[in-house]
Parts: structure tokens; sequence; C-alpha cells
């Protein structure tokens, strides 16, 4: 699972790698990824990272990580490319973190 901004300078480049790399990939787009939501037309590019070798491109993902220490379960964890505050920080929602 890649957490955006996968190739910035030389996509072309970067993008040629995913056919070198074993497993399933999957994509959270990151600002600086052309297919990301807050490009203008980057709905128009998710193919290209797609046709690239990406499983998938999506702009958030829910995951589960396994239980670390015994009685604590698992953790459910939502994962995007933008910094956010919520309920681990007593937020009660989510909500973008401003720049220091």
């Amino acid at each position: 699972m890649g957490a955006g901004d996968y190739a910035m300078k030389d996509r072309a480049q970067g993008l040629g790698y995913l056919a070198r790399m074993n497993g399933t990939k999957y994509l959270v787009s990151g600002n600086h990824d052309l297919c990301s939501p807050v490009e203008r037309d980057g709905h128009l590019n998710v193919r290209r990272y797609l046709d690239a070798g990406f499983d998938a491109v999506v702009s958030q993902a829910q995951a589960t990580l396994p239980e670390v220490a015994p009685g604590e379960g698992d953790l459910a964890v939502l994962l995007n490319h933008f910094p956010m505050r919520g309920f681990a920080l007593g937020g009660g929602s989510s909500c973008p973190v401003p720049a220091a």
C-alpha cells in the first residue's frame, strides 16, 4: 500500500518501477499524484496508474492492523494522504490539521 506522492519528479520512470515490484499494489493517492482528487483532471489519470501496475487507486482506504499486544484487539485505521485529526486526538470527528 502506497500512501501518495508515488512519483513526483520523473513520473514515467517512477511508474516504470511498478512492473518490477512483487505483490498487490494499492495507491492511496496524494496531492502530488496526477490521479489525485485535488488535481483538476485527476480522475482522467487514474487509468495511467492502473496501466503502470497499481491494482487499485483510491483517495482513502480502511485497513485492519493485527493485534500488537494481547487483549488489545485488532485496530481499524483509515488511510489517506492528507493530515487529519480525529478520534485518536479526542476530536470526535475528522478535520484537516492546520499547517504548523
